[in-house]
Formats: C-alpha cells, structure tokens, sequence
C-alpha cells in the first residue's frame, strides 16, 4: 500500500522486527485508519537489517523481570503463529532450549539471575558439572563450574520470516512502509511534531516510535535526546558437522565466553548437518580472533551490527 499522505499519527523509524512488531501490534488496536501508521525504512531490502544477521534466538534467561516479560509476550505469539497469522505461517521454531555457562567467577551471577527467572515464570534448571555431562555428553565440561538450561520456552526460529509476517499483517490492516530515511525531527515544546525524510518530504506526527537497531542512538540524536545504544560488531558462522548425532542436533543454544575471544558467542543448532555460531565484538571494541573460522571449519561467515544498550539490555 502506499500513500501520499503528509501526515500521520504514528511515524516508526525503522522497518526490522522491532519496527513490523510495532506497528502490527498499534494496528491491532483498532485505533488507527489506513495510512495513519507510518514506517519509514531505509533499506526495504532489508539485507543489511540487524533482523536480517540475527540468529533468532528467543530466551528467558535474563536478569530483569522486563526482559523475561518480553520474551514470554514473543513466545506466546510464535506458539499460536497460525492462530495470529494464518495457516501457512511458520518460523521453524525450535524449542531446545537455551544452556548458559558460567566459570567460577560467573557462576554467582548465574544463580542469581536464576532467583529473577524463576520468580518470573522461567523454566530454568541450574546444573552442575556432573549434571551437565550427564545431560549433554558431547559437551566439554572442563573450566566449567555452572550452567543453567531452559526446559521449555526457550529456543530459536527464523527470525526473517517473523519480521515480515508482522510487516505484512500490519500492511495489510493499513499500515503504511515508506522507504526513505528520517533525516531531522521537529519538535514543539518536548513533543514530536513531525520527521523530515532525506527526500526532502516532511510528515507531521502525533507520535514517533524509534525502533532503528542498531542506529537508534543517532536517531535520538536528531531528537537531541541521548539514547546509549551503540553498534557491536556480530560475527555469524556456519559450520559444517555432517556427522552430528541426533542428540546434537536437538542441542539447546550453548550461550557462554568462547576461548581467546573477548566477546560472548552463541552456537544454535540447525539442519543438514550444519550449524551457526555467533560472536559480539567485545566491550573494549575487539574484534573476534580471525583464527575462530579455521579452527571451527567455518563453511561461511557474515557479519552485521548488534545493537548494545546499558548493560546489554533494550532501552525502553
């Protein structure tokens, strides 16, 4: 759909999963006419997207009560996809789990996120070394005081396909996609008032919702406001591991401090016997060691923006 409209009630800078999830959710309202919801995206490609390189994982092992509710929120969703969005819709869901390990001098905060997640509804299991070789055999326990395994609600999908089955139920409720870029935000008296795309075209808003990835911080910049969300480097691998047992490919996604990496990596399972490891440039701004690919047989790599906020979590 698209609109030569000059304003709007709400203008989403950004078209990602963030951005499609917003205004799928604003046009379930009921609130809104057609038109009235506006996304703005850069690249309606959306190959360079931070949605696009994401692994898709999908967890309840955080340390704050917000960010367990989210999640639970998303896995509510994707367990009634159909119901939500149609027959044929599918995100290849994996429920396996989520497995986080901790050394000795992680294992404290380890157990007390656990308290957090349990009294939030996590089915999170702490396990020790012996439990964790028990459990998974083809893991190597060594160095490893703790870990902490979701029993359920916890895995990954395709998260490429989740984003555009909100854009295109939220298209398909009226809501608009426009590819531009916001270029200035007017404001009046501390409210927004409208945004000025890079076309030169202005559209005047009640409200704007910043839902850039990675680039959010510059967007608030335009807004003068000072948002700390910066961009890491990620680091996708895809390894081939055609002889893989069954049990290795019903693996949970192993999330923990990767050797002579400064950064945290994630491995998920996936099928035809390859799987995809993912690595976040490290606080200090060190790139992954480029010896990781040969020492893991690496078939491909890619790489994309991660967006960090304080102490890692989304700013909202």
């Amino acid at each position: 759909m698209t609109t030569n409209r000059d304003s709007a009630d709400v203008v989403i800078v950004g078209g990602g999963v963030m951005g499609s999830a917003s205004a799928y959710f604003l046009t379930k309202l009921g609130r809104f006419g057609p038109g009235r919801i506006v996304i703005v995206e850069r690249d309606t490609s959306f190959a360079e997207c931070s949605t696009g390189r994401s692994l898709g994982g999908l967890r309840a092992q955080f340390s704050t009560p917000e960010n367990i509710a989210l999640s639970k929120v998303t896995l509510g969703l994707v367990r009634n996809l159909k119901e939500n969005f149609g027959p044929d819709a599918d995100v290849s869901f994996r429920e396996y789990g989520y497995l986080v390990l901790a050394d000795d001098a992680g294992a404290g905060i380890l157990r007390a996120n656990h308290v957090v997640q349990r009294a939030n509804g996590g089915d999170i299991d702490l396990l020790a070394p012996d439990d964790l070789r028990r459990e998974f055999p083809w893991l190597d326990v060594e160095g490893l005081a703790l870990g902490a395994f979701g029993r359920s609600g916890e895995g990954f999908m395709d998260p490429s396909i989740m984003m555009t089955l909100f854009r295109k139920a939220a298209q398909a409720a009226g809501a608009v996609v426009i590819n531009d870029t916001v270029t200035g935000i007017d404001q009046d008296g501390g409210k927004v008032r409208g945004v000025t795309l890079a076309s030169g075209r202005r559209i005047a808003c009640g409200t704007m919702v910043c839902a850039a990835g990675h680039a959010s911080g510059k967007v608030a910049k335009l807004a003068g406001v000072e948002l700390p969300v910066e961009p890491r480097k990620r680091y996708v691998y895809v390894m081939d591991c055609r002889d893989a047992t069954p049990a290795l490919h019903r693996a949970p996604v192993v999330h923990g401090r990767l050797d002579r990496l400064d950064a945290v990596g994630d491995v998920v399972g996936q099928r035809f016997g390859r799987f995809a490891g993912g690595v976040t440039q490290g606080r200090e701004g060190l790139d992954a060691d480029p010896r990781l690919g040969d020492a893991l047989g690496v078939v491909t790599g890619d790489g994309g923006e991660h967006a960090v906020g304080v102490a890692t979590h989304p700013v909202l």
